[in-house]
């Protein structure tokens, strides 16, 4: 498992799914000027699960070797892709410590 660098630059994508392309560039170009942790967040329902898991893969591909990759909310797109973790919100977490 890849430790977090310190300090770590991060960055949180909010993609929309219209522009999953320039989503991949931005990406590609933060990591390349020193972002180590790509965060893939997904809010409301633009995407459907089918449309988070390529994205999840491609984001992976962008960032292997160079970046960590964090998949928001969603365990199975972030174990299916190969991400490094998943970010749970806290009301999750408070469900899991239960």
């Amino acid at each position: 498992m890849e430790q977090i660098k310190r300090p770590c630059l991060a960055l949180l994508t909010q993609p929309d799914p219209a522009c999953e392309e320039g989503v991949l560039e931005v990406v590609d170009s933060a990591v390349r000027g020193g972002v180590t942790l790509v965060q893939l967040r997904i809010l409301g329902d633009r995407w459907g699960p089918d449309s988070i898991l390529p994205l999840a893969h491609s984001l992976r591909r962008v960032t292997r070797g160079r970046a960590l990759l964090f998949v928001n909310s969603h365990p199975h797109i972030a174990a299916e892709s190969g991400a490094d973790g998943v970010h749970l919100p806290e009301a999750a977490a408070d469900t899991e410590r239960s």
